[in-house]
């Protein structure tokens, strides 16, 4: 509370928003709860007091009050204990009135469960897609997390996943690349299982060192897993990534290969011939500890 130029004065402030109060006044009743809770600057701390113009400003539709009082409820105080079934009805409302900061707390109650609320992620998404159809970025990834893994009332959905996922990384975010190949590498829950597009996610998730796409990657490219077309075969015709992974497999072994450095070395030579970056940074490292030797 500023005191604009004044001494602050709680006691003196609670006094004229009263006076507010006394004449129904929803967001006077809301400074005045404020007061109440805090306490400070001449203003005695009283919890029941406060609980009690959250109400009553409540009643008369008040949203940030709707919300306080969801806080009150989830929280507890010394005089009202735990109820999150009170404290969702109370952020429901708060929500319903137009007020957003409430459905953080509802996400959070859902996703959680505590005295008198079970986890409910089916209830959680339907609250958390307002705000991701608003382009809140928090919201798009946990949408894109939630419909991968499933959870209490929430069946798997790898299509809105990958459809949430897609929005996040097109706008530049870089740490669900590798999900999402994966995603489309299983296929199926609502999402055509389709090797090519795992194929682009792990390429993207691989130029960032992710050491698991790597490893997908490699496997795609050497065994073919059906995307009509033998990476092997790829590489040996040029393409530039499919010759880096298979530098990947025979430097690491895996996959039924022995790990062959000579190998290793002849396919990151012929991707680094193409421009390949990670290429060249594999045969840089190597030359660099050559020249140690």
């Amino acid at each position: 509370m500023q005191g604009l130029g004044v001494e602050k004065n709680y006691k003196e402030a609670a006094k004229w928003y009263q006076s507010s109060a006394q004449q129904g006044q929803q967001e006077a009743l809301f400074l005045l709860g404020q007061l109440y809770l805090t306490g400070g600057s001449g203003m005695e701390k009283d919890e029941k007091k406060a609980f009690k113009c959250f109400l009553f400003s409540a009643e008369q539709k008040n949203p940030d009050s709707m919300c306080i009082l969801g806080e009150l409820y989830m929280n507890g105080t010394p005089g009202l204990e735990k109820d999150w079934k009170e404290a969702e009805k109370w952020f429901q409302l708060s929500a319903r009135h137009g007020n957003k900061k409430a459905i953080p707390f509802l996400r959070y109650l859902y996703m959680t469960g505590g005295p008198g609320l079970e986890k409910n992620y089916g209830e959680a998404v339907k609250w958390i897609q307002s705000l991701a159809d608003e382009g809140d970025r928090e919201s798009l990834d946990l949408l894109g997390q939630l419909y991968m893994l499933g959870g209490p009332r929430l069946e798997k959905d790898y299509g809105k996943a990958a459809k949430y996922l897609t929005i996040r990384a097109e706008q530049g975010d870089t740490s669900n690349l590798l999900n999402l190949g994966n995603l489309y590498a299983m296929g199926g829950n609502n999402l055509q299982q389709d090797f090519e597009k795992a194929r682009e996610w792990w390429i993207k998730s691989a130029l960032l060192n992710e050491a698991d796409a790597q490893k997908n990657l490699g496997a795609l490219y050497f065994n073919g897993n059906s995307v009509q077309k033998d990476y092997r075969e790829a590489a040996r015709q040029g393409d530039a990534d499919a010759q880096y992974s298979l530098g990947l497999i025979y430097d690491q072994g895996g996959h039924g290969i022995e790990p062959d450095r000579k190998e290793a070395l002849t396919w990151y030579r012929k991707a680094a011939e193409q421009g390949h970056e990670e290429a060249r940074q594999k045969l840089n490292k190597e030359d660099s500890g050559a020249t140690a030797k």
